[in-house]
């Protein structure tokens, strides 16, 4: 395209680079299938069988699990839950200046009538 001949010696082997790859990619597709129908058959127990290099490790099945105890009552309230949500309201609240030497960290200062403190 850009007016260079290629030369005659490596359009062979890019075909046969080519060749090699495909029939690799198309040998592992057929291996996977050929593996995957070979693990799912089994003897009526459900689960496949063991290739033989493999040995079950010795052990027992897990105990039964004991079942939760039944709480007594209703599964959910038979009344809404009774909430006391503070009236809104406003207050001024002085705070320690740093210069007459209280620490305001020792206790903080509350507003009186409010559930807030600074």
């Amino acid at each position: 395209m850009n007016g260079r001949n290629r030369s005659r010696s490596t359009k062979p082997l890019r075909h046969r680079v080519a060749l090699g790859l495909s029939v690799a990619l198309v040998s592992t597709l057929l291996q996977g299938t050929v593996t995957a129908t070979t693990a799912t058959a089994d003897a009526g127990t459900g689960r496949p069988d063991l290739p033989q290099a493999e040995r079950p490790v010795p052990g027992a099945d897990a105990p039964k699990a004991k079942p939760r105890t039944v709480e007594k009552g209703p599964r959910t309230p038979r009344e809404a839950p009774k909430t006391s949500w503070p009236e809104p309201g406003a207050a001024t609240v002085k705070i320690p200046d740093a210069a007459t030497g209280r620490s305001s960290a020792t206790k903080p200062a509350k507003a009186k009538g409010l559930p807030i403190e600074i």
